[in-house]
């Protein structure tokens, strides 16, 4: 059975990313995904992960590392 909520560790490595605190912090800032807490740990849903995960290959967002950070670009569908 697969789990319905991943940790945060868990969710990069599902969209095929190394852990950065600034992805999931830019995703949640754009209200592409959302997590809920467990004492300090915070959960996010495998389904965000899967819509994150298909929104980097139809090129709809890329996440792009500037000055030691990363931060997501929306991309044009042109």
């Amino acid at each position: 059975m697969n789990s319905l909520n991943l940790s945060a560790q868990s969710f990069c490595k599902e969209i095929g990313l190394t852990y950065h605190n600034d992805i999931l912090k830019e995703l949640v800032k754009y209200g592409l995904v959302s997590f809920f807490k467990v004492g300090r740990k915070r959960f996010y849903k495998t389904a965000d992960a899967q819509k994150i995960s298909d929104m980097l290959h139809e090129r709809k967002i890329a996440i792009e590392p500037t000055d030691g950070r990363y931060y997501i670009k929306f991309l044009s569908n042109d």
